[in-house]
């Protein structure tokens, strides 16, 4: 599992965030990406 860090920018932008369902939907994508599911990637070389 990675270790992904929130910025004091990004945890204060997380706050204003009204929609809860957005809100929800990025972490959610955040916890997947700690989880080493990065979607649909391709290699580049």
């Amino acid at each position: 599992m990675a270790l992904i860090r929130k910025t004091a920018d990004f945890a204060k932008w997380e706050r204003q965030l009204r929609n809860k369902k957005a809100r929800a939907i990025i972490e959610a994508r955040i916890e997947r990406v700690a989880f080493g599911l990065l979607g649909d990637v391709r290699s580049v070389g």
